[in-house]
């Protein structure tokens, strides 16, 4: 019988025209030229025996001859048989990774040798080379003679490389499929990719990964958002993961200071709520320790652009705001390039950094699967973000890995590509992306400078295609970062970061492709009122603002309650809303007062059920007055917003907008000043200029 090596030499022979060497088989193959001359003999048996010729000659090579037809015949009949499995070194580490997290009990080098039909000292090789993967996550290979190996480190270490070797091995796409099949349907599968997921599906508990599922959309449910594809599939892996590990609960996970926070925190009380409203074998006596753990994961995960009226409010990302802006600022200076004045690199940067310096402060792993394809890419702007990347370090006391790296390259990637043309666009496209936030926009970029013949319609994650949540009306192309394979509209695949082959690809593919008739025009006259009215609510935002400004002078104030009280009765319009808006007021101070240390000036803001729906005051002090953010801080000046409980996202951009300005411009300064009719103006021109830019941007 002939093993899988076997085959595949006889291909390249078929498919070769003329003479082929056997060096230059066992380049190809990846294996010894003397490996290959110790099976040629069974080759040739089985070309012979099936009715073809097969040919050696000296300094030539072999040859199997004979017409195409004849090559054909023999390529057919090689497919259907059977053949022995033979492993690559990278394949055999892999399945060894997956026995070994598997257990707590050494294993003998003799139970792999007969796993993978290879001599123990091939095992011993095979070990060598995966220990650096090992110790990447904390873990050691320990060698106990006479016993065999085990592995030596932390719990949640082990749970760390378990989840990378999973999501190595078998892509989202293959989970997404099992989702929705509910079983695992290999793509472009063979016989050594079915033994090796075995091996490593074993370290799941995929019996219970229906209410896993049922879990992790539960939880997007009751906090309004929606994870990124990778991150979707991520935590049901770790969910799973945990789950199998059942043998090992018990262990301590969490440092001791960090329970109660995580205690307190919304997520874990919908995970606690759940688990106990859906009882389950699965989870009946789970320890407090795996739930917290597992909170700090679901914490940590990556949101996608969904459901946009829950977005979180750039108001309340003070903090986060002033550390984008410093490290804009260092990447400037790095590269030469001017990003301060790019919204749209500011935004994203801020949703990406909230849950990845969470992640990183509570020491979770941060797997970016574009590491090498993005550093290989972009070496320039990788080594220039490397050396900026202090900035967030030492602000947030912890240290970046390569992968948060690679994230953060990606969207400043994605900006510095895109270029702005007034262009005619005649296809209508959908880009399907697996990645987060940054590969998708990145992307997108690579699209728009390449085809001035395309207009991307949405971005959307393979996840809402497989659910059926994507309206594909008036699309003529999706271009994919993975094969749709039951899509219904034509696709091409090509890769995150578009390669040449992929540009050309797609170059081919248009030209080969006529799109919908006046689609443009008919998708224009579909959303004109759509956009009339969104336009509508931004000029109502917008003087509802400026009728409810004002500015207010020489208010003596001793405590920050007094400001409270005074700042709800101005806004306030009967002892009802006064009452509301001074508990809403203090409910939010207690989550952290925002102090522009630099300006001496507060920011105080809220969300009310008032009639004023919406307003704006600055108050200046007579006296700067004591508070305490960390050191003693001395404020003057008090900037007041307040927006609807009900959660507008118009309103909340822009009140966002005038709190951008007032951080990173010089209407700060203005503001500081106390020209009431300069800080006026300056604040007609700010939001001239944003409903300016939305006309532009609908």
């Amino acid at each position: 019988m002939l093993n899988s090596r076997m085959k595949k030499t006889l291909i390249i022979i078929l498919e070769a025209e003329g003479y082929v060497t056997m060096q230059s088989i066992a380049d190809k193959l990846n294996v010894s030229k003397r490996t290959l001359l110790r099976e040629v003999d069974s080759i040739q048996k089985w070309v012979e025996y099936n009715g073809g010729t097969f040919v050696k000659k000296k300094g030539s090579g072999i040859e199997i001859t004979g017409d195409d037809d004849e090559k054909n015949r023999l390529l057919g009949l090689l497919k259907s048989e059977k053949s022995d499995l033979i492993f690559t070194s990278f394949e055999r580490g892999s399945v060894i990774k997956s026995e070994l997290l598997k257990t707590e009990e050494p294993m003998k080098l003799f139970y792999f040798g007969r796993l993978l039909d290879v001599t123990e000292s091939t095992i011993s090789n095979d070990i060598a080379g995966i220990e650096d993967w090992f110790n990447s996550y904390g873990i050691e290979i320990i060698k106990r003679p006479g016993l065999g190996i085990i592995l030596s480190g932390k719990e949640k270490d082990k749970r760390k490389a378990i989840v990378s070797l999973v999501l190595e091995q078998i892509k989202p796409l293959e989970f997404m499929d099992y989702f929705k099949e509910n079983k695992f349907r290999e793509i472009n599968a063979t016989a050594v990719k079915e033994r090796i997921n075995k091996s490593i599906l074993e370290l799941l508990s995929l019996e219970s990964l229906e209410t896993v599922l049922c879990l992790v959309r539960n939880i997007e449910d009751e906090m309004g958002y929606a994870y990124s594809d990778n991150a979707f599939v991520s935590l049901v892996v770790r969910t799973a993961v945990m789950l199998k590990r059942r043998f090992i609960w018990g262990q301590q996970l969490i440092d001791y200071e960090k329970r109660e926070k995580i205690r307190r925190d919304k997520i874990f009380k919908i995970l606690v709520k759940w688990i106990n409203e859906n009882p389950s074998e699965y989870y009946e006596d789970i320890p407090e320790e795996e739930l917290l753990y597992l909170t700090m994961y679901i914490k940590g995960a990556k949101l996608r652009y969904t459901k946009i009226d829950n977005k979180i409010s750039m108001i309340e990302d003070f903090q986060t705001i002033k550390l984008v802006k410093e490290f804009i600022q260092g990447v400037e200076e790095e590269t030469g390039i001017y990003l301060s004045d790019n919204e749209l690199l500011t935004f994203s940067l801020i949703k990406h950094l909230r849950p990845s310096i969470y992640r990183m402060k509570m020491d979770l792993d941060i797997i970016n699967p574009l590491l090498n394809v993005i550093k290989e890419t972009y070496p320039k702007l990788f080594l220039a973000i490397s050396k900026c990347i202090y900035i967030i370090e030492e602000r947030e006391n912890i240290k970046v890995p390569e992968d948060e790296i690679a994230y953060l390259t990606a969207h400043i990637g994605a900006i510095i590509q895109k270029e702005n043309k007034d262009i005619v666009k005649k296809y209508q496209v959908v880009l399907a992306c697996t990645y987060g936030i940054g590969a998708s926009q990145l992307l997108r970029a690579n699209v728009e400078k390449n085809f001035n013949n395309i207009e991307i319609v949405k971005v959307v994650s393979i996840m809402d295609y497989k659910l059926g949540r994507v309206d594909f009306e008036g699309v003529d192309i999706i271009i994919s970062t993975v094969s749709l394979e039951d899509s219904e509209v034509p696709h091409i695949v090509v890769n995150p970061v578009l390669k040449p082959e992929d540009i050309l690809s797609v170059s081919t593919f248009l030209k080969a492709y006529t799109p919908k008739a006046a689609t443009g025009s008919i998708k224009k006259k579909r959303y004109l009122a759509d956009k009339l009215k969104t336009l509508d609510e931004y000029s109502r935002i917008i003087r509802r603002i400026l009728k409810n400004y004002s500015y207010e002078k020489n208010f003596k104030a001793g405590s920050m309650k007094e400001i409270i009280d005074y700042s709800s009765s101005l806004i306030g319009r009967n002892p009802e809303e006064v009452d509301i808006l001074i508990k809403a007021f203090a409910e939010r101070e207690e989550k952290g007062t925002t102090i522009l240390s630099k300006k001496g000036m507060l920011l105080l803001h809220c969300r009310a059920d008032i009639s004023m729906e919406v307003c704006l005051k600055i108050l200046s002090l007579s006296n700067p007055i004591e508070l305490k953010q960390g050191d003693e801080q001395l404020i003057d000046t008090i900037v007041i917003m307040v927006g609807p409980v009900v959660i507008n996202q118009k309103i909340l951009d822009t009140m966002s907008e005038i709190t951008r300005s007032i951080i990173a411009s010089d209407f700060s300064e203005l503001i500081l000043s106390k020209r009431e009719e300069e800080i006026e103006f300056e604040l007609n021109r700010i939001l001239d200029k944003y409903y300016e830019n939305q006309v532009y941007n609908l």
